[in-house]
């Protein structure tokens, strides 16, 4: 079994939040985060078993360092807004 290292967590999810920003949840693809965080697709899956997991371990870091409560809840409306939209997109 591989043993799963925080450097590698850390620099999944910077990857993952610039291309979430850049992009949209939509258009950032797991292949691209593996890809430019320098690991293998299927590693990328050690490490968040989906891109919807990766979402919402990013989701809840921004949620923790945000100082304010009205900040938090427009983060949160928006970001449900997006996975909304994403899940009626892909009919799920």
């Amino acid at each position: 079994m591989q043993t799963l290292k925080p450097d590698t967590r850390k620099r999944i999810l910077k990857v993952a939040k610039k291309l979430f920003l850049d992009k949209g949840y939509r258009d950032a693809t797991t292949r691209d985060i593996a890809r430019m965080s320098g690991v293998g697709l299927s590693n990328l899956y050690h490490y968040y078993a989906s891109k919807d997991e990766l979402f919402t371990q990013l989701e809840e870091i921004l949620m923790h360092d945000l100082p304010e409560e009205e900040t938090r809840s427009a983060l949160s409306e928006y970001i449900q807004f997006e996975l909304i939209g994403w899940k009626k997109m892909m009919k799920i």
